[in-house]
C-alpha cells in the first residue's frame, strides 16, 4: 500500500460518522488495493506467490459488500432503486477504470 493509502485508510477507520460515506470510500480503497495486487496487463502482479483468483474472489467480495453499502444508504436515504442501478454501475465503472478494464458496464 502506497502512504497515501494507508492514511486514508487510518482517517476512514477512525470516523464515527452515520452516513455510510466512509464505509462506501473504505470498501472502494479496499477494492483497488485488492486489484492492484494483481497488476495491469503487462505488469508484473504484487502478490508475489500468491494464488491470483483468491485475490479475485476478495475483489469480488468487496464489490458485492459494496452494493450492499450502496444499498443500504439508498434505503436510508429514500432514493429509488433506478438511482440504486445507476450509482452501482458508476462504482462498478470506476473500479473496472482503476484495474484497467474497459467497457466493465
Amino acid at each position: 500500500m502506497s502512504k497515501a493509502e494507508l492514511a486514508l485508510l487510518e482517517e476512514l477507520s477512525h470516523r464515527q460518522d452515520d452516513d455510510l460515506a466512509e464505509e462506501t470510500a473504505l470498501l472502494r480503497l479496499c477494492i483497488r488495493i485488492a486489484g492492484s495486487l494483481i497488476g495491469s496487463e503487462g505488469d508484473p502482479p504484487r502478490v508475489g506467490s500468491a494464488d491470483p483468483r483468491i485475490v479475485l474472489d476478495s475483489v469480488g467480495l468487496g464489490v458485492e459488500r459494496l452494493a450492499k453499502v450502496l444499498r443500504a444508504k439508498r434505503v436510508l436515504t429514500g432514493e429509488s432503486a433506478e438511482s440504486l442501478t445507476a450509482a452501482f454501475a458508476v462504482a462498478i465503472r470506476e473500479i473496472g477504470e482503476e484495474l484497467g478494464i474497459d467497457n466493465i458496464v
